[in-house]
């Protein structure tokens, strides 16, 4: 069955159940997870944002990486910004515009 558009593809919130003791676990003993969310999360920030303080580092694909911030940055540091694509195939003057 396909999502309507606009509308998330998948439950994330039931993955996130799955997920988030293997994270606890991690974070217990010490260790902490780049959570590399390759493609648009948009639509599943919130559901992120259930998961424990600190417990992630939220790498940013080709999410709106001011939407993550303002959805996730009070609970997780956030990194990338920039699309793989840009950093493997763009020049060097259009990945300096990009971080403009």
């Amino acid at each position: 069955m396909k999502a309507p558009p606009g509308e998330p593809c998948l439950d994330l919130r039931t993955t996130l159940e799955t997920l988030r003791p293997i994270l606890e676990s991690l974070w217990a003993r010490g260790y902490r997870v780049l959570l590399y969310a390759e493609g648009n999360w948009d639509a599943h920030l919130s559901a992120f944002a259930e998961l424990p303080d600190r417990s992630i580092i939220f790498h940013v694909d080709r999410s709106d990486p001011f939407l993550a911030h303002k959805v996730l940055g009070h609970k997780f540091c956030i990194s990338g910004g920039l699309p793989n694509t840009l950093l493997a195939r763009g020049t060097q003057d259009e990945v300096r515009d990009a971080c403009k």
